[in-house]
């Protein structure tokens, strides 16, 4: 009988990839992935975005290969490579609230790490693999949630978000998913210890993280862009000054409104003109400076009254 040839794969019979050949080609793609975002903030230093990015994936890739036991005694991948990734999302979401243009405090970044860091000084909590999967899939899971909403109370209709939405979404689902079954799955997916982690089992977790982190990363930056071109495009329909329509963008709602007006039944349409009383004496009495407050201020009220028609 002539024994089973061993390759890459494991034996001829099972061609399922080893533990350690996921983890390496895990970590292999999620260092390019890293280093092509510290390249990215490298050539746009003053990019927030991108330095969140390259923050998360470089903590990403050495907590992986401390939570993969690549390197360092096995309590370091438990606790301190655990909560680098924790930082390392903790990091993503602060880059999507940099495209969103939102303020989040910078302790929330560490957060997660902190209370995972706590969890573990407790033995009974270290020594039951159940209750550190349904722990880190919680915060994990909240991680990923609050990317997701932060992205969709974007204000500018940025297209390129969705993907991260979804994605971040998508992750807080499965993560809360993996908590709810950990009881009954096999670790690392679950909590079961069953003769050692099955490849199978093992394969999913680092191709669920990879995912994420590669998606929201491609989305954010090419979010980046996209938001980049829609503000040059709205500067240049606005007035430098009072922020409303300049002559251009007028004349152009102005044909825009007429030929839709113009295929309903007895169209009829306004037009309020206003001139303002004694403007040139507030210029040569008070300054150009001053005259440039009362239009602004005559705008204010005027979009106040009649909202985006102004």
């Amino acid at each position: 009988m002539v024994p089973a040839q061993r390759s890459i794969y494991g034996t001829s019979q099972d061609k399922t990839l080893d533990p350690a050949t996921i983890s390496i080609a895990t970590l292999f793609f999620q260092s390019l992935l890293a280093a092509t975002c510290a390249l990215a903030w490298a050539q746009a230093p003053r990019e927030e975005l991108l330095g969140w990015l390259s923050v998360g994936s470089v903590l990403g890739c050495i907590g992986l290969a401390l939570q993969m036991r690549m390197f360092g005694p096995a309590y370091l991948g438990v606790g301190f490579g655990n909560a680098l990734l924790l930082v390392g999302q903790g990091a993503i979401l602060m880059a999507c609230a940099a495209l969103a243009g939102r303020r989040i405090r910078k302790r929330t970044v560490i957060a997660g790490a902190l209370l995972w860091i706590l969890a573990c000084e407790f033995p009974l909590f270290a020594d039951a693999a159940m209750a550190r999967v349904i722990f880190f899939s919680l915060i994990s899971g909240c991680y990923a949630g609050i990317a997701g909403t932060v992205l969709l109370g974007m204000r500018e209709r940025v297209r390129a978000r969705w993907p991260a939405i979804v994605i971040g979404y998508g992750l807080a689902l499965f993560l809360a998913v993996r908590a709810a079954l950990a009881p009954w799955t096999p670790f690392p997916f679950g909590g079961l210890e069953i003769n050692g982690p099955h490849p199978a089992w093992f394969a999913i977790i680092p191709a669920v993280a990879l995912s994420y982190l590669m998606i929201t990363s491609f989305s954010l930056i090419s979010g980046t862009r996209e938001r980049m071109e829609l503000r040059h495009r709205l500067a240049a329909m606005l007035d430098g000054l009072t922020g409303v329509s300049n002559r251009q963008t007028f004349l152009d709602r102005a044909r825009q409104h007429l030929r839709a007006r113009g295929r309903r039944p007895n169209p009829t349409m306004s037009l309020v003109i206003f001139d303002l009383d004694l403007f040139k004496q507030i210029n040569d009495r008070f300054g150009h400076p001053t005259g440039d407050r009362a239009l602004v201020l005559f705008t204010r009220t005027a979009t106040a009254i009649f909202g985006k028609h102004v």
